[in-house]
Formats: C-alpha cells, sequence, structure tokens
C-alpha cells in the first residue's frame, strides 16, 4: 500500500464473515447463534453487499460486525450480580444506551418474549438492507420496545396500593405504628409530587413510574425544610433558632429512599410491577447522600447537657410553668436518670413501672422500641423515686387508667408519632432558657447519660445494658452459662439455655448501682420533688371517664398558685436558689 503508513497494511486483513460469491460479488455470511434462532429459521444466512469493490465491503462488514457483537453482548446471560458494563450503540442516528442491570434485564426480558424483535435483524438482512440500515431499524425497534411500559401480570392504581401497604406494614410486628405512618407519608408526599408534574391520582398505576421520576422525586424532597417536632437526626423542635433555611438531613432522605425500596419489594411481591425502577442507576444517582448519612451517623452532632445546662433546664419553678402536664413534666427527667429515647417513655403503661421483689428493684419495662435490644427492664435510681415517679405511677392505676401518661389522646396522630407533643413543648422549655444550640435537643439526655456512663468506669457491656445497645436476654443466658459478662453471642447459647432459669440475681441491682454512682445532677430536689407532687394532685379523671393534667394555659391564676407554692419550698440547690422573683409570668 504504497504512500500509506506502515502500520495501515494491519487493516487490510478480512474482516470475518465477508466472502465473495461467484460472480465476485461480495456477502456476508453468517451462522446464526442457537440463542437467536426462531423455529424453522436457517443456520446459515448469506446476503450480497451489492459491491464488487473490497476497501467498500469491509467498511460494511465491519460496520455490521461491530453492531452485531454488541448486540450479541447485550443478550449473553450474566451473573445478575455481575452488573452491567456501560454501553452505548451509535448507528446512524439512533442511539441506545444499556447503563446498568435494570436495563439489561428488560432487554433480555424483550428478547425472550418477542421474538419476532430478535428476528428483525434476519429479516432486515435477508431483505437485501445495507448492514448500517438494517441495525439502526432493528435497534430503533428495540429501542421504542424497551421504553413501552413493562406488561405486569397484576396491575394496581398507585392510590391504591399506598393504602394495600400502609394496611400491610401496620400489621407487621416489625414495623411500629410511627413507622408505618412515616412510609405512608412518604408514598403520599411522592404521589402528591407526581400529580404536580402531571401524573393523574386516578389513573397512574405503579408500573408507570420512571426511574427519572423517582429520582426528581428524591431532588425535590431534599429540598424539603427541616420539620419541627420529632425527635430524629433532621428534625428540631419548633422555635429552636437552628431551624431557619435548613433542608432535611442526609439521613432523613435516605430514610425515604429506603421506604420505596421497601415499597416496591412489596409491589414485586404482588406482581404489580415487573422489575424495580430503583435499581442500580437509581442508587448511584444518590451515592452522595448515602455517604453523607454514613458520616452523619459516625459524626452525631448532638451534644450532652452540661451540669449548668441541666442546672437551667430543671429550675423547678420554670420547669412546672413550662412542663406543667404529666408526660411534659417526667419524660425529660426520666430520660436524664435512664437514657431512654423519647419514644420509649411516651408510649409506657403505668403497668410497666413494676417492682422485681426477688431483686428489691423497681424497673421500668420497655416492650417495644427501635429493635430487639431496645426491649429490656431499666432499674429505676433512687433519685427518681424521691422525686415521686412511683408515687405518680401508683396514683394513675388506681384511677383506673392503663397509659401511664392517660390525659394525652391516643388518636391517630399520636400513634404515628408519639414523640411529636414532648419534643415540641421541650424545644420551647429550652429556648425559654436559653439554650438555643442545634446541637441540644431531648435526645441530649441520652448522650449526657451514656457519656457520664462511660466516663465514671460503668463497663462497656452493662451501660449498653441499661441504654438498649444490646439485648439483656442474651447476656443473661450467657452470663448464666459462662459465669462471666456475656458480652458475646452464640448460636447454640443464644438458642438453648434458658433466661426464666436463670438466676438474674444481680444484675438489676448492678445495673442500678451503676445509674447511681454515675448520674450526680445539680438538681433542687425539694422543689423539683413539690413541683412532681402538683403534677400528679392535677392529673386526674374527669366525670365523663376521659383524663386530665396540669392547668390551662389561659388559668393564669392557677398557674400563680402552683409555682408560688414550688418557690415557696425551702431550696435545696447545691449553689443556686430559685426566689420568688425569678417565677416566669403566668401562662
Amino acid at each position: 500500500m504504497a504512500g500509506y503508513p506502515p502500520w495501515v497494511s494491519t487493516l487490510s486483513a478480512k474482516p470475518s464473515r465477508l466472502t465473495k460469491n461467484r460472480h465476485g460479488t461480495y456477502c456476508l455470511r453468517w451462522i446464526v447463534p442457537a440463542g437467536m434462532r426462531a423455529d424453522g429459521s436457517p443456520r446459515e444466512i448469506r446476503f450480497s453487499l451489492r459491491t464488487t469493490d473490497p476497501s467498500t465491503a469491509r467498511i460494511l462488514a465491519l460496520e455490521f460486525n461491530l453492531a452485531l457483537e454488541r448486540v450479541r453482548a447485550m443478550t449473553r446471560e450474566k451473573h445478575p450480580h455481575a452488573g452491567v458494563t456501560p454501553l452505548t450503540v451509535t448507528i446512524g442516528e439512533t442511539k441506545w444506551d444499556i447503563r446498568d442491570d435494570n436495563d439489561r434485564r428488560l432487554f433480555d426480558q424483550l428478547m425472550r418474549d418477542n421474538p419476532d424483535i430478535r428476528q428483525a435483524l434476519l429479516q432486515s438482512v435477508r431483505s437485501g438492507v445495507a448492514p448500517a440500515e438494517a441495525m439502526a431499524a432493528l435497534v430503533q425497534q428495540v429501542k421504542t420496545a424497551t421504553t413501552a411500559v413493562t406488561a405486569v401480570a397484576n396491575p394496581m392504581l398507585l392510590k391504591t396500593a399506598i393504602d394495600l401497604y400502609e394496611q400491610s406494614r401496620g400489621t407487621l410486628d416489625s414495623n411500629r405504628r410511627s413507622t408505618a405512618g412515616e412510609k405512608r407519608r412518604t408514598m403520599d408526599l411522592l404521589q402528591a409530587y407526581l400529580v404536580a408534574n402531571g401524573r393523574p391520582a386516578d389513573t397512574t398505576h405503579v408500573h408507570d413510574l420512571r426511574r427519572d421520576e423517582l429520582i426528581g422525586f428524591v431532588s425535590d424532597y431534599a429540598q424539603r425544610p427541616a420539620k419541627a417536632g420529632n425527635d430524629g437526626e433532621a428534625s428540631k423542635p419548633k422555635g429552636r433558632a437552628s431551624e431557619s433555611a435548613e433542608t432535611l438531613s442526609a439521613r432523613t432522605i435516605l430514610k425515604a429512599i429506603s421506604h420505596l425500596d421497601n415499597f416496591y419489594t412489596f409491589a414485586l411481591g404482588r406482581n404489580w410491577v415487573a422489575a424495580s425502577p430503583l435499581d442500580n442507576a437509581f442508587h448511584e444517582s444518590t451515592a452522595g447522600l448515602r455517604k453523607k448519612a454514613a458520616s452523619a451517623k459516625r459524626n452525631n452532632g448532638y451534644e450532652g447537657f452540661s451540669d449548668a445546662e441541666l442546672r437551667l433546664i430543671f429550675d423547678p419553678v420554670r420547669y412546672l410553668g413550662n412542663l406543667r402536664a404529666a408526660d411534659d413534666f417526667w419524660s425529660p427527667l426520666i430520660a436524664a436518670y435512664l437514657g431512654v429515647r423519647l419514644a420509649e417513655v411516651v408510649t409506657r403503661k403505668a403497668s410497666d413501672i413494676q417492682f422485681d421483689a426477688e431483686q428489691g428493684v423497681h424497673v421500668l419495662a420497655i416492650k417495644g422500641g427501635k429493635n430487639n435490644n431496645a426491649i429490656r427492664r431499666v432499674p429505676i435510681p433512687q433519685a427518681l423515686i424521691d422525686l415521686g415517679l412511683i408515687a405518680y405511677a401508683d396514683h394513675v392505676k388506681a384511677l383506673g387508667a392503663t397509659a401511664l401518661f392517660p390525659h394525652r389522646e391516643l388518636n391517630d396522630t399520636r400513634r404515628d408519632d408519639p414523640s411529636k407533643h414532648v419534643s415540641r413543648v421541650f424545644g420551647a422549655h429550652l429556648d425559654d432558657v436559653g439554650i438555643s444550640s442545634p446541637d441540644k435537643v431531648f435526645h441530649s439526655f441520652r448522650h449526657t447519660v451514656i457519656t457520664r456512663l462511660h466516663v465514671h468506669g460503668t463497663p462497656v457491656g452493662d451501660a449498653e445494658l441499661i441504654v438498649g445497645h444490646a439485648a439483656q436476654d442474651v447476656h443473661m443466658r450467657l452470663s448464666n452459662a459462662s459465669g462471666s459478662f456475656g458480652g458475646k453471642s452464640s448460636t447454640h447459647l443464644k438458642t438453648y439455655v434458658n433466661a426464666a432459669g436463670y438466676g438474674q440475681e444481680s444484675l438489676y441491682q448492678r445495673l442500678k448501682a451503676h445509674l447511681e454512682s454515675s448520674l450526680h445532677y445539680p438538681l433542687d430536689v425539694a422543689r423539683l420533688k413539690e413541683a412532681a407532687q402538683i403534677v400528679q394532685e392535677l392529673t386526674i379523671k374527669k366525670p365523663d371517664g376521659s383524663f386530665s393534667s396540669g392547668w390551662h394555659t389561659n388559668n393564669r391564676v392557677l398557674a400563680k398558685e402552683m409555682l408560688a407554692r414550688v418557690a415557696a419550698v425551702p431550696s435545696q440547690a447545691p449553689d443556686r436558689p430559685t426566689s420568688p422573683a425569678a417565677l416566669p409570668a403566668a401562662g
């Protein structure tokens, strides 16, 4: 090849499948792979390139081979977890993207369900169309088919599916009612987003939703302002100074994504969809959120309360003035001495405060919560008993109440979000006493207790048993079997060593001793005890059988009387008493 660089000669090799017929016209000879043969189709196909020019024939053959090999590569069986190498097939003006397992699954299903499309290339070739045109026609057919709605066995309207999904979530023991409510809210927000973008609620089916729509929803959701009233990672109580211009945290957004994942798992099981649009490409688009959420979990921004802050929070007069109902009053105190989560307090029954006669210890039984480790019995330290917690529990039992805080109506809102009210009023109380840091919230009590347990030398295993980071039942089985702390689990011991047969002689006494030796707060116990007595007196059963607690905001006379009664008690504060002049404005 005179006049060309030496390497050009390597391009002169005859492409595969290129041959000549007896008239000197170039042809392509194709042995059809078994997987692409339809019944009765030939094993071998020949067709004319209608040219005797070798250069033109090579170009056409190379283009055909390249396109054909790409199609074959896309239809080749792969391990379901192997993933897909991103591939773009471009022939003429037609572009076809294969980016993830979902695209590959759709194509595979298309080829299995539509033998006519699988044979489109063969038919085009037999017609004598130029290879580039034939492949372009095939790609266009496949592209059209893969973007069409995938057939499903049981089409379901999205709004109906959401109702069925919520009912199912609400009946599973592994999901608290509040969790079901959160998932319902996520799905309702999704439907509202779809309606706002032209998807009518009365005609939109679950299988209609596309990946790009779900990504758009997540992006829109991520811009929502942080809501007040929940004691979660993204939420600050209403009125907190930190709330201005804040959007939802990465962890909150990931929770919504997990709700979508859960919904599509539910939908797949009922044949509402053929494949989930929450595929690799969807999750790749949220990789940044996952990284931020993992970082937020490692570096939880909440901080514990200092002695000075605890003194402000539990100033008896101001505390009763702001938190006069029983749940508002007792929840922070219980959290400060037990390290419990807010939802673990407000959902308790009166019968959950128990006396363990064998060990001589009062305990708070937490029978449901965040996970299995959260199911535990926490010994009640003497400080809470001295303040009147046991007396209050006995009082509401005598009134015939079932709930520990029976005055709070158990409506749907409270079932779905039982912490909302106390979180809100406690946040307002923090603002009132001058604690406005976004890192100081109700959950800070949990950080306070855990930190102080460790600082005062509580063994890690015992601290985890107190706050619900380890399962007490497993611990007791293993401790009985080994004679030492059961910090590790094993299938054999966990299954066959019965906790009921284990002498729990020291567990609760030991945990109580840890709490009492670690949690020394500078509180005015005498005045707080008087405030607790007032709360108990004002928690009553009304003639209609309902309950009430505290006083109405507008009852300024009663408010002033009760606050003056607290202030009149001789102070037992370690260093700074509260004078009657410090009374907050009633109401």
